[in-house]
Order: C-alpha cells, then structure tokens, then sequence
C-alpha cells in the first residue's frame, strides 16, 4: 500500500522543490515532458499566510522557513527564529534553529506599545513606568519606576545578564 503522506525528508523536498539560501526563494520544480527530452521549469512559491510564506506538498502545508532549514540541513527544527524579525526573509543567514524559549527571547515590540520598548509599559493610575521580565516561565523582573529611563534601564541590565538575543525587541 502506498504512503499517501509521506515524512517531509530532504530528500523529497529535493526532489520538488528548489531552495536559495542567498535570496530565500523557494520555487517548485514542475517537469515537462517534450519529445525526446526533460525540461525543468521552476514556480515560485509565494503564497502568505499569517505573515510567512508557505507551500504544500503532498496535501501538507508547510512553512517556507522551515522547508529552507530542511532542505539544506537534512533535520526538522524545533522552531525557525527570523533574526531580523522579517518574516517573509528566507535568507538562511537569518534563520536560526531554536527553542520556543530561545524564540520567545526574540520578540518583536507590539505596535500598541506605550513605551516603544518591549516589557516597558506605563501605569496611568499611578503615573509610574512598569518593567517586566519573564524567564523560564518565572516572573524575574516586575518593578516599577519613576521614570521611563529607569524601566528601560532595569530590563535591559536583566535580559542581558539572562542572555536574551540582541535584536530582542527591536
């Protein structure tokens, strides 16, 4: 009996697909029989869900980013982090393999941000500035201060001693 879903390996992804790690383009290989000979004709695959690229393969969705890390290193990630936050950039110097910890730790600063820095907000009740780390599941940092100088201060002093990426709500 045939495998109808069968594991996504870099082999198949070989087989179907065309992966640039200098551009980050994914394109599909679509063969054409003519008389005598084979011609290789190459889609690419732009299709956009939730910000990042995606295309399928044997009825299964699958994420650009991650169909790059297979392709080229042969193993599924755990989770693919986009160094610069771009989440359509497929370039393989802006991916990583990481951990959802390891992600978490790369976290872009929200639009509704009321400081324009990550885990700073401002307490209108009490007028103060409010900084905030979580680490591991654990609260490590939630102070207040006088200042929004302070706050960002205080948090970046804690997620650097804690190893947070550098781009880290940027």
């Amino acid at each position: 009996m045939l495998n109808k879903n069968p594991k996504i390996t870099q082999a198949l992804l070989r087989k179907y697909f065309h992966y640039n790690p200098t551009t980050g383009e994914v394109h599909r290989i679509v063969r054409t029989t003519r008389v005598g000979n084979e011609k290789k004709i190459f889609k690419l695959c732009k299709t956009y869900s939730g910000g990042y690229l995606r295309t399928s393969i044997h009825n299964k969705h699958i994420l650009n980013h991650r169909l790059a890390w297979i392709y080229t290193y042969g193993e599924e990630p755990e989770e693919i982090d986009h160094i610069n936050h771009i989440k359509d950039d497929n370039r393989l110097v802006n991916l990583r393999n990481v951990t959802r910890e390891e992600n978490n730790r790369n976290t872009s600063l929200r639009k509704n941000s009321t400081s324009g820095y990550v885990g700073v907000c401002y307490n209108k009740v009490n007028g103060t500035w409010l900084a905030q780390v979580q680490y591991k599941g654990n609260r490590v940092l939630r102070k207040t201060y006088k200042t929004k100088a302070e706050a960002i201060t205080a948090r970046k002093k804690c997620i650097k001693a804690l190893g947070f990426h550098v781009n880290h709500g940027v």
